[in-house]
């Protein structure tokens, strides 16, 4: 690269970067909302729902709203651009941590299930943060703008926790009331900062071009492991994030011990995402997506070991914290593998 180019591409990268500063920061209290809500409503479940069999429901609704949410959101940035979605996200989220806090004072099981679908809403339009950063960021700078708003969630994992520890009986005796509405602020907060934004709107890329048709894509092997990784890693997220806090309270742990071991979930998710960008460019994508799962099989076998030996029995923050630092590290790394695809330039057929 001449200096005359290296020149350019840092002029042309600052609104880039200050876009990923923003948001880094949107994401931060999007992950937040989505963080308390895992730590919080399984436990608010068991206590609205007519059978206990029905506790997670509100975590399989948020689970649900985003991924329904979640095409729609993209046609909807097609059609009007990143900013106003983005927008409209926040506002979703405001609505259902309001709806959801107005649900526990309220006892009602089926208007707190409706709130969390609505947060994951939100948590659909915040999934395509890391796109609105690459869109604008030169070749060079996008795998870096993609893992910088991605590390939002290291101050999310902070924040998301204290807001269970700190709130959770602040409206007592309705638990978990006060999340909520602190939820509900923070979405307010991230709308300005949204709002801020300069992104252009996503590029079009026509067939024939750069571009395949869908039914193409989906006969990629290449397409069909990434997506089996991320159907993977994404399951036993869901799986261990959702029973996780019921156990560990039914266990005899407090509401604090099941928010500390959550907090440590999502910083194994986050904290990779400093280095796996740069061991992607090393080993590989297909090599880090491998030693992500292999990790993910190793954290099984931990599992099954705790409940054969004594010693593991013993230390409930080790297997709740330890273990699964690992499980969402493997996590992490698959998803780094789909996100860094996607932001490598794809090379024009001859």
């Amino acid at each position: 690269m001449t200096q005359e180019q290296a020149a350019f591409t840092m002029i042309d990268d600052r609104p880039a970067r200050r876009n990923v500063l923003l948001l880094a920061v949107a994401g931060s209290l999007c992950s937040a909302v989505t963080v308390m809500l895992f730590g919080s409503a399984g436990l608010v479940g068991t206590v609205l729902a007519p059978d206990r069999a029905w506790a997670t429901l509100p975590l399989t609704a948020f689970v649900t709203g985003t991924l329904i949410a979640s095409f729609p959101s993209a046609m909807l940035m097609k059609r009007f651009g990143r900013k106003p979605v983005f927008i409209g996200g926040a506002v979703t989220g405001l609505v259902g941590t309001a709806l959801a806090a107005q649900a526990i004072i309220w006892g009602h099981f089926g208007l707190f299930v409706a709130a969390c679908a609505l947060q994951g809403v939100y948590q659909a339009t915040a999934n395509y943060y890391r796109f609105a950063a690459a869109d604008a960021a030169s070749d060079e700078f996008r795998p870096r703008a993609i893992s910088w708003v991605l590390t939002g969630g290291v101050a999310a994992a902070f924040l998301g926790t204290l807001i269970v520890m700190g709130t959770a009986k602040l409206l007592d005796p309705f638990m978990f009331a006060a999340s909520y509405l602190t939820g509900a602020g923070l979405a307010i907060l991230a709308m300005p900062v949204l709002a801020a934004l300069s992104v252009p709107p996503p590029v079009e890329i026509k067939l024939g071009e750069e571009g395949r048709a869908l039914p193409q894509i989906l006969r990629d092997p290449r397409f069909l492991a990434a997506m089996l990784s991320g159907m993977i890693s994404y399951g036993l997220m869901n799986l261990v994030m959702t029973a996780s806090p019921i156990a560990m309270v039914d266990c005899g742990l407090t509401v604090n011990d099941a928010a500390f071991a959550l907090q440590w979930h999502v910083l194994a998710m986050y904290v990779p995402s400093f280095f796996t960008g740069g061991l992607i460019t090393r080993f590989g994508a297909a090599r880090i997506t491998a030693a992500g799962l292999f990790l993910l099989g190793c954290c099984g076998c931990c599992g099954l070991i705790r409940h054969r030996l004594p010693s593991f029995r013993h230390c409930p923050h080790f297997a709740g914290a330890g273990l699964e630092f690992r499980l969402y590290r493997g996590h992490s790394l698959a998803n780094q593998v789909l996100f860094a695809r996607r932001a490598r330039p794809r090379p024009r057929h001859q």
